[in-house]
C-alpha cells in the first residue's frame, strides 16, 4: 500500500535550493511530481526472489546481507531499493517517485548505530530517528535528481527522455544532485558520503564532479548531452567537463574507437 507522501519543512527547503541552481540556469519551473509513501516490498527486491513471499523478517535478512560490510564482497545497497524514480524511457511522461518506507527505517536504524555520530551514543531513539530522518531525505534528493534529469525542461525546452540508458552517468547525477542540494550542510554531507560507502561502484562517479566550481559548466554540458542521440557514459562526461572538449567530438572518438576494434583495425 501507499499513500501520498507530505514533504517535510526540511525537504521541501532543501529541494527548493537545489531547484534554484536549474531555475537560474534557464530552467522551466515545474511542480514537484507525485511523491509516494509505501510499505511495499521494493520490485527491485521481490524480483530477485520471483517465487518467494517475502516477510517483514525475510525483508531485514535480505538488507542486512546488502549492507553488511564483508571482505571481499561487493558493496550491494543500491538506492532504488529504499526509492524509485518510476517512468517508462523514450515516453515523453513524467514519472512518479516512491519512498520505500520499510527499506528506508531498517537501513536508516542500521546507519544511525554504525555511522551517524551528530548525537549522543546513549540517545538510542533519537539517534535512530535522526538516522531515518536523514537517509529519507538523502534518498528523495537523489530521486529527485533523476526526475529532474529526466523532465525538467532546460533554457532550450527539452528533456531527456531516454537517460536511462546512460546507467553509470545516470547513478552519478543523482548522486551529485544530493551533493548540491547539501552544500553548505557539512553533516548532511558526512552523512551522505558515508551511506554512499555502503553502495555499488555504479553509484560512486559523483565524486570526480563534485567540485563545486564546476557546477556551472556541468550544467551547460548536461543541456548539450539531452540533444544527443547516443547514450552519455560517465568518463565521456568528466574528460568533456575538464578539458572543454565538446562531449559530441569525445563521443565521436570514442565510436570510431570502437568501430575500428569491431572490425579489427
Amino acid at each position: 500500500m501507499k499513500t501520498e507522501y507530505q514533504l517535510s519543512t526540511q525537504e521541501s527547503e532543501q529541494i527548493k535550493k537545489l531547484l534554484s541552481i536549474f531555475y537560474q540556469a534557464g530552467f522551466k519551473e515545474q511542480k514537484l511530481p507525485e511523491i509516494y509513501w509505501s510499505d511495499e516490498i521494493p520490485p527491485q527486491i521481490q524480483q530477485k526472489y520471483p517465487n518467494k513471499e517475502i516477510t517483514d523478517l525475510g525483508l531485514y535478512g535480505i538488507l542486512d546481507e546488502m549492507i553488511e560490510e564483508k571482505k571481499n564482497q561487493e558493496k550491494k545497497l543500491a538506492t532504488e531499493v529504499l526509492g524509485i524514480y518510476d517512468y517508462k524511457p523514450g515516453e515523453n511522461k513524467e514519472g512518479i517517485i516512491i519512498l520505500y518506507k520499510k527499506t528506508i527505517e531498517y537501513c536508516g536504524k542500521y546507519l544511525g548505530k554504525k555511522w551517524l555520530t551528530h548525537l549522543p551514543d546513549d540517545a538510542h531513539i533519537i539517534n535512530d530517528n535522526y538516522a531515518i530522518t536523514q537517509l529519507r531525505l538523502i534518498v528523495l534528493l537523489h530521486e529527485i535528481g533523476h526526475w529532474i534529469a529526466h523532465w525538467l525542461p532546460d533554457k532550450n525546452n527539452t528533456r531527456w527522455l531516454n537517460m536511462k540508458d546512460c546507467t553509470d552517468f545516470h547513478e552519478a547525477w543523482a548522486q551529485l544532485m544530493v551533493v548540491w542540494a547539501l552544500h553548505g550542510n557539512p553533516s548532511a554531507l558526512e552523512d551522505f558520503e558515508k551511506f554512499s560507502e555502503v553502495q555499488p561502484d555504479i553509484y560512486q562517479g559523483y565524486k570526480k564532479l563534485k567540485d563545486i566550481s564546476n557546477r556551472d559548466k556541468i550544467i551547460d554540458l548536461f543541456i548539450e548531452c539531452r540533444n544527443e542521440k547516443n547514450p552519455i557514459d560517465l568518463a565521456s562526461f568528466i574528460l568533456s567537463v575538464y578539458t572543454g572538449e565538446p562531449i559530441k567530438d569525445i563521443l565521436h572518438k570514442k565510436r570510431g574507437s570502437n568501430l575500428a576494434g569491431t572490425i579489427g583495425i
